[in-house]
């Protein structure tokens, strides 16, 4: 009986001891645990506001843009006829040809009215033929309504004459990660691509590795259609600090097709296709050296080595 007793208040003592504890957790008297984050999302860029009459224009304000990109039909807008045409008014795309104007820092050119592509969508495309320079641009797009009432809109966006891949690379490389004869922080490393946008393919996330990124089309033959583990092969990592990667080395890779435009004569262009990978690892600050390997089409077997350093601070 005694030691049934006991057990009851040691089951009581201990419940008891345990609610104090959550109390004085919540009064800031017991330590709690935190959550540090390695690194803090970035918000994406907030698109410009655009007026009631358009819902879209290219390339978007602000942008850059590889030079060689914007060819012929590059820059364009849709209008939306039911915010230009007045009470009971209908607009197509004969009407809309005599009162659109689209001009390219200050000069007007020529420009094509087209159908927009949503099925049953009351709007146009205006295209415009202009053939640009590197440097910053502003296009404008002008509008007469029957009224007189003139609609507007100018935007800016920069065109770039920069290379796509890195030089002094090997042909065949188009980056790697961290540069070459680089000093990086240890913050870097882990948060930041370090890699130019222009060199580096839009969906790669290259935080926190070593980096390799390569144009598929001088590794795969002529007829070859390989999947990405495929053309990941053709170029392994030998080592990094003299070490080969082990059986469970995180290894990430991710690729993209050719880019194939067709244009309305039937003129079709194509582009070569990117692919990277990135060893990610946890580096401590010092020298480090990384060797990749590179199989090319022509069966020649490059092996590219680099060197880099990462600082506490």
């Amino acid at each position: 009986m005694c030691a049934e007793i006991q057990q009851q208040w040691f089951i009581l003592a201990t419940m008891m001891m345990i609610v104090c504890l959550v109390l004085l957790a919540a009064c800031g008297q017991y330590p709690q645990s935190t959550v540090t984050l390695l690194s803090t999302p970035q918000a994406g860029p907030t698109p410009a506001e655009l007026p009631a009459f358009l819902s879209h224009v290219e390339p978007k304000p602000g942008a850059q843009v590889l030079e060689g990109v914007l060819s012929g039909s590059g820059v364009w807008a849709i209008l939306q006829l039911e915010e230009i045409a007045e009470p009971g008014e209908t607009l197509g795309v004969e009407e809309m040809q005599e009162r659109v104007e689209f001009l390219m820092d200050g000069e007007v050119l020529d420009a094509e009215v087209k159908r927009g592509r949503k099925p049953g969508a009351a709007e146009v495309e205006i295209v415009g033929n202009f053939d640009l320079s590197a440097g910053e641009h502003e296009a404008t797009v002008r509008v007469r309504r029957t009224s007189g009432e003139v609609l507007e809109y100018s935007w800016t966006f920069t065109i770039l004459d920069v290379e796509t891949t890195m030089p002094d690379l090997p042909e065949g490389f188009r980056f790697v990660r961290p540069l070459p004869d680089s000093t990086i922080t240890l913050q870097a490393y882990r948060e930041e691509q370090l890699v130019p946008f222009y060199q580096a393919p839009a969906f790669a996330d290259l935080r926190g590795g070593v980096c390799v990124g390569v144009l598929t089309i001088e590794i795969v033959e002529t007829g070859e259609n390989l999947d990405c583990a495929s053309l990941s092969r053709k170029y392994p990592f030998v080592a990094l600090d003299g070490v080969p990667p082990g059986k469970y080395a995180w290894i990430e890779e991710r690729c993209a097709g050719e880019i194939v435009i067709v244009t309305e004569n039937g003129v079709r262009t194509t582009g070569p296709g990117s692919h990277y990978k990135c060893w990610k690892i946890e580096l401590s600050p010092g020298e480090h050296e990384a060797t990749i390997e590179l199989r090319k089409a022509s069966g020649e077997v490059i092996e590219y080595t680099w060197r880099f350093t990462i600082t506490s601070d």
